[in-house]
């Protein structure tokens, strides 16, 4: 059975990096898909998609970066699903254990500082697509 399981986090100031570590469901067996991105609309940014934040994620606990990535924030994201997320996914095949553990982290890399305005909260969604037992 294929399953998409999502994990928010809350980026409250620029250049903040929030780590991540949480567990997928523990019937999990692969990995088939990746999503992440800004969940909420941010206004004003100077440009329509802009470099917002990166991340890190490894599987499991192994050595190193296995899933890596630059976040853009898109003011009218391209494609949204009936849930008003967007669906397009990065394609993986990654096997796991049970329980498997996701650790890493998210970087702001400070996008909202071209405005004069006060930081504005946010919140990134990773979304996963699991092939369960």
């Amino acid at each position: 059975m294929v399953r998409t399981i999502h994990r928010e986090i809350w980026v409250n100031q620029g250049q903040e990096s929030v780590p991540l570590d949480f567990f997928l469901p523990q019937a999990t067996q692969r990995v088939l898909g990746l999503h992440v991105g800004v969940i909420d609309r941010i206004a004003p940014v100077e440009s329509e998609v802009m470099h917002f934040g990166e991340y890190s994620l490894s599987l499991d606990g192994r050595k190193g970066a296995i899933l890596s990535g630059d976040i853009d924030y898109h003011h009218n994201p391209p494609s949204r699903s009936s849930d008003g997320f967007d669906v397009l996914y990065q394609p993986l095949s990654i096997c796991t254990k049970q329980s498997p553990r996701i650790g890493g982290y998210y970087h702001d890399l400070n996008g909202q500082a071209s405005s004069q305005k006060p930081f504005i909260p946010y919140r990134v969604r990773f979304s996963f697509q699991l092939l369960l037992l």
